[in-house]
């Protein structure tokens, strides 16, 4: 009998052959093709040829066409096994007894799954069992089962609950090569972590790291200085933009990039014999500190009478890493300074030969090593604050761990407690041997088989409202930490207000309890990468998280979250950053894509791109400080990692 068949979205009738068999004409088929197989062949037939494919090769033939789909239906219909039809309350209830990475695992099985998983409690329970029922936006939407359960993946994606596994993926490389004349570039990422400074001979340029811009850094300036450049500093956590230079010679300036214009110079800095070896600038106030081998040189600019002062601060330790504490809200003016002076461990390399290559034996650089401290006799190395005010980022000396700790309020202005031990993975120590990746072992190991590995460099993120991200590098391997909030701002006190958040500084303010030496928690990193010659980290903690990894020989690897990243045929991104602020992309055609900085090169600063060649400068155009002179004070020397805090009345 004819036979109607659909066409192009319209029934036309089947032709019939001389034999009484009707030929099948569909779009994209030929008369007697595959995809009408099904139709033309007597159901037995077909049943018994279906039957020796299995279940993968079903699925596969069930999208040749609709007329397979319907055969294959009454042939060989789908039998899913009873779990698949479970009821959304028992699946709920088994959700409940799962850990939270198997209920993260589970709820990925199927749709129905997923769907089933949306259960609000559930998602809270989850939640709060890897760290996260302090977090104020999570409390804020505690009704959206869909944004908890998008938090719940994005925090596991981070390697939350000491899984191991972090979906951060390299996905591009930044080429500055061409802005220096040597095989090595000089980084040096800024105290807040939102710039990066390239130092060149005499010249210094500034970026700022944007993961939302084309081209992940934005040029801002380029500041050209009278004498060799050796160390850098720089702090726009309170919209401060300004780079502080430490410069061959015993010399130093203060470069407003507002202004586009050297502030202040300094000359004759510590003395001959104790040249200046590290520098920092204040976020919030017009001070500048220089350190050496016996102590810190604090400059600044009395706010009333304009008056420039100094003094200096005796320590017992080298002042090999020096910064500025941010102030603690509640506690501290905007009047009171705080710095924290550290060494650097003694089987690491100084900072400055690391990463300017400064000779130990040039005259315009030379650092005593008779004084150097050894492991027993410092509480910790390489101290970087946090963000928050309280909370530093240091080595502690006996296992070469990486600890967040704060003062110790019994052990002095020199001691810091250890509330929170970053543990690399199993990784490969200099002995090739595997390291146990537990906190009993870092802190108790003393076989000679086993040397646990140490971090070189490491950074944080500026914004914890979701914790604290922290990079480290361990030879070369890079290492992503997330801490949750419970265990980076402490367990409330439940007869406190419990969690606040202070819109004006975007923080949070929690009472908790005391802390105990017994309450230290141990957060378990995950590996991202490799990099060779790795010398400053970096990471941006906002939505868009991303690691930079700057490498002596100039490039800049980037590390993201990136979906795209796990498919074959994902292209590694490449640009070109030349000394002239241009940028050329190597994936498209090799034209600029860039010509200048604009003024969102700052947030809120209005500031645009110094294009103008700096001429040839002396020194001369501003005045000079000299600080040679020093005024002690009657304080008590102490050893190293020294915390000291200004005097509110003699700086206004």
């Amino acid at each position: 009998m004819p036979h109607w068949q659909g066409v192009n979205g319209k029934f036309v009738r089947a032709a019939e052959s001389p034999l009484g068999e009707a030929n099948y004409f569909e779009l994209g088929s030929t008369p007697g093709s595959l995809t009408t197989l099904p139709e033309r062949l007597p159901e037995q037939v077909f049943r018994h040829i279906v039957s020796f494919l299995d279940f993968s090769d079903v699925l596969v033939a069930r999208r040749i066409s609709k007329a397979w789909w319907h055969a294959l239906r009454r042939a060989r219909p789908l039998k899913f096994p009873a779990v698949y039809h479970m009821p959304v309350e028992l699946l709920q209830q088994i959700f409940f007894l799962l850990t939270p990475e198997g209920f993260n695992n589970a709820r990925r099985t199927c749709k129905d799954w997923y769907v089933s998983s949306l259960d609000i409690r559930l998602q809270r329970k989850n939640l709060d069992e890897i760290g996260f029922s302090t977090d104020l936006l999570i409390q804020q939407r505690s009704d959206n089962p869909v944004y908890l359960s998008r938090r719940l993946a994005r925090e596991f994606s981070l390697g939350a609950g000491g899984s191991g596994k972090c979906d951060l993926r390299y996905t591009a490389t930044l080429d500055f090569s061409e802005l220096s004349s040597t095989s090595s570039v000089h980084f040096t990422v800024s105290t807040c972590g939102s710039h990066a400074l390239i130092c060149e001979g005499c010249v210094v340029y500034v970026y700022r790291l944007k993961p939302s811009s084309p081209d992940l850094m934005d040029f801002v300036a380029c500041i050209v200085c009278p004498r060799r450049v050796l160390a850098v500093s720089m702090d726009t956590s309170s919209k401060r933009y300004s780079v502080a230079i430490l410069l061959d010679g015993r010399m130093g300036l203060v470069h407003d990039i507002v202004e586009q214009e050297a502030k202040c110079t300094y000359t004759d800095l510590c003395s001959e014999d104790d040249p200046p070896r590290s520098i920092a600038i204040c976020p919030q106030r017009r001070c500048v500190a220089f350190g050496c081998q016996g102590g810190i040189e604090l400059h600044w600019v009395d706010a009333l009478t304009g008056q420039d002062l100094n003094r200096w601060f005796p320590l017992t330790a080298p002042t090999d890493y020096l910064y500025f504490l941010p102030p603690r809200h509640g506690i501290d003016s905007a009047k009171k300074l705080r710095l924290i002076s550290s060494s650097v461990h003694p089987e690491e390399i100084n900072p400055l030969i690391r990463r300017f290559g400064v000779n130990r034996r040039a005259s315009v650089a030379y650092w005593a090593t008779t004084s150097e401290p050894r492991i027993g006799q410092s509480d910790h190395f390489q101290a970087v604050p946090l963000s928050d005010g309280y909370n530093v980022l240091f080595i502690d000396p006996t296992s070469g761990h990486l600890c967040v700790g704060s003062d110790a309020p019994l052990g002095g202005p020199t001691k810091l407690l250890r509330k929170i031990w970053l543990i690399p993975p199993e990784v490969l120590n200099s002995r090739d041997l595997p390291l146990i990746g537990t906190l009993d072992f870092w802190i108790r190991a003393t076989n000679a088989y086993f040397t646990p590995i140490r971090p070189s460099v490491y950074a944080s993120g500026a914004d914890t409202q979701h914790g604290l991200r922290v990079v480290a590098g361990y030879n070369g391997h890079i290492v992503f930490f997330s801490v949750p909030p419970d265990q980076f701002f402490g367990i409330p006190d439940h007869n406190s207000n419990g969690v606040q958040y202070d819109g004006t500084s975007n923080s949070i303010i929690i009472k908790k309890k005391p802390f105990l030496p017994e309450d230290a928690v141990s957060i378990h990193g995950s590996y991202i990468g490799t990099v060779d010659g790795l010398i400053d980290l970096a990471v941006h903690s906002g939505p868009e998280i991303t690691v930079y990894a700057f490498s002596f020989d100039g490039s800049v690897k980037i590390f993201q979250l990136n979906a795209d990243a796990h498919k074959d045929d994902f292209q590694i991104r490449r640009k070109v950053f030349t000394e002239t602020g241009e940028v050329f992309d190597e994936n498209s055609a090799n034209t600029p894509c860039m010509m200048e900085a604009s003024e969102s090169s700052f947030e809120n600063g209005g500031l645009g791109w110094y294009a103008r060649e700096l001429p040839t400068w002396d020194g001369n155009q501003s005045e000079t400080r000299n600080g040679s002179s020093r005024r002690k004070v009657p304080r008590k020397s102490s050893t190293g990692g020294l915390e000291y805090a200004v005097d509110e009345m003699s700086i206004n």
